[in-house]
Formats: structure tokens, sequence, C-alpha cells
């Protein structure tokens, strides 16, 4: 078909394809576009988690800082053709850490400064994780609808560690390429299959087994709230939340942790550039309330338990690359 008519049947079909009174400006079709360009993000993370255990106060804080580079690889449009995925090379320029878990100590973590404490049961626990993930190569295969298909190559580097302690078995999410598929999927907005005009609501399974550690499921909603150009881009954005349950159990060096935990809380945004679908900025935000058993020598400790997660992630420009990770 020629091109010009092609054009003309294209437009004379668009306003048939929409809903009544909606124009075809208004709406917003995602979808993550084939780039040469490398994107560089900072991601930031945080788990606190409130508890008392016999009478000792157990609250937990954890802190992560990643700066990496996100590169499509090379002769893969077969491969992603073939499976219908976009895979990505993932390079872990910059990593910093902290983390406190009641009297059992603090630890600090900062690849650029080069300082590794392992001086606390909790630096032994995660340091080794750390170093290995710094200047680490991952895969990861995701739809052009931003869905984390898969990840390769985390549980070659941290499955090891994670095997045997059961702090680092919770915060790697039990050292596998499964439980690293979450860790990414919370990185980005899943797209809706269709287009979407300011104020619907669109959601998605959220269903995870994360082998040693438990079972995500339910669902996550994302809201879009309209286009604002910035900075010469069409820029869109999104609101998200959280309707899940987790059922965990954990049980390494001894030591067996079961919870079942529902979302109380959860609020988050995200902007993303409407022609390319890459995202631009990301907060969120979810709140778990429920139980926990805790077993140690065969002696066993039932608590309440509240945890708090924070993800935010920010596009650097390509020139930031290289620079600190910064404080987490």
């Amino acid at each position: 078909m020629p091109s010009p008519l092609r054009a003309l049947c294209v437009a004379l079909l668009t306003p048939l394809l929409l809903p009544a009174g909606v124009p075809a400006e208004d709406r917003a079709h995602l979808r993550i576009e084939r780039s040469e360009t490398p994107l560089v993000y900072r991601t930031r993370t945080r788990h606190v988690q409130e508890q008392t255990i016999g009478g000792t106060n157990f609250d937990a804080e954890y802190d992560t800082t990643q700066v990496a580079v996100w590169t499509l690889q090379k002769g893969a449009k077969q491969q992603d053709a073939a499976d219908g995925a976009l895979h990505w090379q993932i390079e872990n320029r910059q990593l910093a850490a902290k983390a406190r878990v009641g009297p059992l100590g603090k630890y600090a973590y900062d690849s650029a400064k080069r300082r590794h404490d392992r001086g606390t049961q909790v630096g032994a626990a995660l340091g080794p994780i750390h170093e290995s993930l710094t200047g680490a190569f991952l895969t990861v295969a995701m739809t052009t609808r931003a869905e984390v298909n898969a990840v390769k190559g985390y549980e070659d580097l941290v499955g090891e560690f994670a095997k045997d302690d059961i702090f680092a078995k919770q915060y790697s999410f039990g050292g596998t390429d499964k439980g690293a598929r979450l860790l990414f999927q919370e990185q980005f907005v899943v797209f809706p299959v269709s287009a979407v005009k300011a104020g619907e609501t669109w959601s998605v399974p959220y269903d995870f087994d994360l082998p040693g550690v438990g079972r995500i499921s339910g669902r996550k909603l994302f809201t879009f709230s309209g286009v604002k150009e910035q900075s010469g881009r069409k820029v869109a954005s999104v609101s998200i939340a959280y309707d899940l349950s987790i059922d965990s159990e954990i049980e390494a060096g001894g030591i067996k942790a079961a919870a079942t935990v529902t979302t109380s809380e959860s609020s988050g945004r995200a902007t993303v550039d409407v022609e390319t679908g890459t995202l631009r900025t990301l907060e969120s935000k979810l709140v778990l309330t429920g139980n926990s058993t805790l077993t140690i020598s065969e002696q066993t400790f039932q608590f309440p338990t509240t945890q708090t997660w924070t993800v935010v992630v920010e596009l650097l420009p390509n020139d930031a690359a290289g620079s600190d990770a910064g404080s987490p």
C-alpha cells in the first residue's frame, strides 16, 4: 500500500479504535523501544523491620544505593524476537550499603571508598555479597511492557554466601535468580496492554515464588495521571499501589524465621518517557504488617512485625556512570 494511502487509512481508523469522546492525543501507549544508548540508573532501597523478640528490641534497617549501567545486548535481536523480550546487560558500577540489626551490630560497605566492614555478625553475612556484586555483570530479560521475565548471573555471584546465613538469605531474597527477578521488577512500571487515558487504572499479578524465602502473592496497581512536557520531552506520570500478602519461611544456620504479612499502606509515583518507554524516576513505599515466629535452639518466639520497603530509582546522565553511588 502506498505510504500516503496508508497514512490516510490510519488517520481514518484511529478514531474508531478509541472510546467515544477520547482524542488520540489524550491517550498514551507505553512501550520500551530498542536503543543503542546505555541507560544509567541510581537505585536506592530501604527496608525497616520493627519487632521485639523475647523482650529485646530487634528492629532492623537495611539500606543500599547502587549505580548501574543498562545496555541492550548487541546481536540479541533474533533472540528478542524468539522469546518476546529485550535482553539487557547490567553492569554494577558502584554499590554502597549499611545495615543495623538489633543487638547484633551495624555494618557499612562502600565500593568507592573500599570500606569492607565484616567486624559484626551482620557484616560477616552481607560483606561477601556486596563485594561479589560490585563490578559484576548480570542479564535481565524484559518484555517491552517492562515485565521482568528472567535474571541470570545473580545466583552464581551470591548463592553460596546466602545458603547458610539467615541474614544473607533474607536480604538477598534467597540469593537466587528468581529472587533477583523481584528485585529488578520493583524498579519499573509494568505498562498496560493497551493505550490508557488520565485517571485509568490497571493491575498486574504479583506472584513470586522465592526459593528458600517464601511466596509473594497479590497484585500491583498503576494509575495513569497524564502527560506533561519536560525539557522538550513528553513524560507520563503514573501512580503506584500494592495489594500483597507474603508468606515467608527462612531457615539457615540453626535459625528458623517465619512470617505472614499483608499490605497495610502503599504509595508511589513514577515518570516515563512516552516516546521511548524509558523510566525516568520512580519512588514507591510498601508497609506490611502481620505476625512472625522465630525458632532458635528449639525455643520459639512469636511476635507482631511491621516491615517497610521503599525504592527510589533515578535515571542519570550517561557521563554519571563512573560517579559515586553516594551514601545509602
